[in-house]
């Protein structure tokens, strides 16, 4: 068994008086709205029951958005969620806005590689243990429109009845006003 979930975070540049700049994050709930520029962290989420060998996670972009990063084959990796945050995961609904606490995290890791597609981003693992996964990208909303975000899709390569997909997310994206 293999489940999926996507969530989107938008992406906020704040100046603080110790650390500089840092970046907030605010889930963006089914139906808010975005500005053309916005930047958007994407988190996949998959709850994999058993050791599953060469998976595919396909994201299929909303139409309008881009991928901030345009090198395939970065360094990505899969984080495995602590219990502590899968109960809070549970109890919330959305994954945590502060990816960066270590309490978050077992401390395991998958390496992950990715690739940028036109339509797509493609995220492949030769080996998922078992437990709970996190990755996450940051995508780029560009032109302005009411748009569907279809399911992403994970699966294994070779075993075809081993799948798991997201929902659909209607997105909109408003014009930047000229003038901030």
């Amino acid at each position: 068994e293999l489940f999926v979930r996507r969530d989107y975070f938008l992406l906020k540049e704040v100046s603080t008086l110790l650390k500089g700049t840092v970046l907030q994050r605010t889930p963006i709930h089914e139906g808010a709205a975005l500005q053309s520029g916005d930047r958007v962290e994407v988190v996949l989420t998959f709850d994999s029951r058993n050791q599953y060998e060469y998976l595919l996670f396909e994201d299929l972009k909303p139409a309008g958005w881009e991928s901030v990063e345009v090198r395939s084959g970065g360094r990505a990796y899969a984080r495995q969620l602590s219990q502590k945050s899968i109960e809070l995961l549970e109890a919330e609904g959305i994954p945590s806005v502060n990816p960066a606490g270590a309490w978050r995290f077992t401390g395991k890791t998958r390496f992950v590689h990715r690739e940028w597609r036109d339509r797509r981003v493609a995220l492949f693992l030769d080996e998922l243990p078992e437990g709970v996964w996190e990755i996450r990208y940051i995508m780029r909303a560009e032109v302005p429109g009411e748009f569907s975000a279809m399911p992403a899709v994970g699966h294994a390569m070779y075993i075809p009845e081993i799948r798991g997909n997201t929902r659909e997310n209607k997105v909109e994206v408003l014009d930047r006003p000229e003038f901030q």
